[in-house]
């Protein structure tokens, strides 16, 4: 969750950010070891097969409505500004100093 969490805080374009979270909790170096030795290594190829094809598949469709349309726009990400993601910013916004 952390990684999440810190590769959406990033500038990153959104179709690698999805084809990392939908492709990365379905396989990992360990999950294709356990999936060999307890279902076979068929099933644990068949498995990262399936991951990479749901990988790619989520990011060309995030990056084609990115590019064609308006679905990610008003998403919270890092606009470039060290303060952007913090609390910091917040509390000395115009705002907050008249609501205190």
């Amino acid at each position: 969750m952390a990684v999440a969490i810190a590769v959406l805080a990033t500038a990153l374009p959104w179709g690698p950010i999805m084809a990392f979270l939908v492709s990365s909790p379905l396989m990992s170096p360990s999950d294709f070891v356990l999936y060999a030795g307890l279902l076979g290594l068929q099933f644990a190829v068949a498995m990262t097969v399936a991951s990479l094809a749901m990988g790619l598949a989520a990011g060309y469709i995030s990056h084609w409505l990115e590019e064609n349309t308006h679905y990610f726009d008003g998403e919270i990400r890092f606009d470039g500004s060290p303060a952007s993601c913090s609390l910091a910013a917040a509390a000395a916004s115009p705002e907050a100093e008249g609501a205190t």
